[in-house]
């Protein structure tokens, strides 16, 4: 392993031994870093599920956040990582949920969190749970997809 690659995802033994402690995950990184788990859509057809956790932050140059898909067979159906409410710099301590619908026919729901570029962030408390239908979705989902290609010299920002 180079040393560089090393530095990326080395913690100290005592900062691996105090959040093995308390439950708490730790991402330092030079690159960007994803991690996730999947889980099958049967149970939740037809329901919301909310991802929420606690994230602490710190010197995160890009951004990180929580992120959560929702996939039928190959595609992905709806979808939410945050990039529009992104964690950046040090934050302290602060909760983050997502939420999205479980359509018919889904197979996978996978989840997890992200970091991308140089920084380092704690995740605790995390839970995956089923909401009421009142509570709103953040999932992009239902955001039209162009039929045709556009800004493709990537100058303008923003959801489409």
């Amino acid at each position: 392993m180079n040393d560089l690659l090393r530095q990326a995802v080395s913690l100290s033994l005592f900062e691996k031994c105090v959040a093995a402690a308390v439950g708490i995950l730790i991402i330092h990184a030079v690159f960007s870093v994803l991690l996730m788990q999947s889980v099958r859509a049967e149970r939740y057809i037809g329901k919301k599920v909310r991802l929420s956790g606690l994230v602490k932050s710190q010197e995160v140059v890009s951004w990180a956040g929580l992120w959560m898909r929702v996939d039928k067979g190959k595609d992905m159906v709806v979808f939410d990582n945050m990039q529009d409410r992104p964690i950046k710099g040090t934050t302290d301590w602060q909760r983050y949920d997502m939420v999205l619908d479980v359509p018919p026919d889904s197979a996978g729901i996978s989840f997890g969190i992200l970091l991308d570029g140089a920084g380092k962030v704690w995740l605790s408390g995390t839970k995956f749970d089923v909401v009421g239908a009142d509570v709103p979705s953040t999932g992009a989902g239902d955001r039209k997809i162009p039929d045709n290609p556009v800004n493709l010299d990537f100058t303008e920002s923003g959801k489409r």
